[in-house]
């Protein structure tokens, strides 16, 4: 398989031989061979020029390695955006820290017991409506198109998107083993950093569907 590396560091010297060596030794413990190294040196996530010359030429390519998904894009829906287009190209994402993501067909005859979550971000009070309205289309969603069964709905309301406050998300992950999937609007709401997403996807340990982009599932690589 022809494999492409991509990564951004401000590292040189013995420590930027040390992340190629990781690489490397990543890349041979999953019988692959690294063609191509795309390294933007300049350590900013928002000046990849190497990056986007992987994407001109990405159909060369079967295989990306990255360090973590972070690495693609700091933001989790750009960041999934990204994985999704390599995916449909047929080229396989694996990331050294944070393993591999699939988007699956979906069973909506299987019976499942589900939780919802919605997260909202509210500017107004008359803005406050929202919250059931998702509550209500997750329910009308799983009741007409499925044969899934809601168990608990959960719903953060947070002043701005980047108020870290998610205490209905805390009582979800406590009560994760009650339920067979997570069911949201948009994968969006459950972080909108990449770092954290991933982070509370492996949390969570459940399949997550989206309305919006579908069935996604994380595992680790090795």
């Amino acid at each position: 398989m022809k494999t492409a590396v991509y990564h951004f560091t401000n590292s040189d010297g013995i420590k930027y031989q040390k992340l190629i060596d990781e690489f490397n030794e990543f890349a041979q413990a999953n019988n692959l061979t690294i063609s191509e190294f795309f390294i933007d040196k300049n350590g900013l996530v928002y000046q990849q020029s190497e990056f986007d010359r992987f994407l001109s030429t990405c159909e060369q390519f079967d295989t990306l390695i990255v360090k973590d998904f972070y690495h693609l894009c700091k933001n989790t829906m750009k960041c999934l955006s990204i994985i999704r287009e390599l995916h449909d190209k047929g080229i396989k994402i694996y990331a050294i820290k944070d393993g591999i993501i699939d988007f699956n067909n979906v069973d909506f005859s299987k019976t499942l017991k589900v939780a919802t979550y919605s997260r909202h971000w509210r500017a107004s009070k008359i803005q406050k409506t929202f919250v059931p309205l998702k509550n209500d289309i997750l329910n009308l969603f799983v009741n007409k198109e499925t044969n899934w069964s809601i168990v608990d709905q959960y719903c953060d309301e947070s002043k701005n998107e980047k108020d870290e406050t998610q205490l209905q998300l805390a009582s979800l992950l406590e009560n994760k083993d009650k339920y067979d999937l997570l069911v949201v609007n948009t994968l969006h709401e459950i972080n909108f950093k990449t770092a954290r997403f991933i982070k509370i996807l492996y949390e969570l340990n459940l399949d997550v569907y989206s309305l919006q982009e579908g069935l996604i599932r994380i595992a680790r690589s090795d």
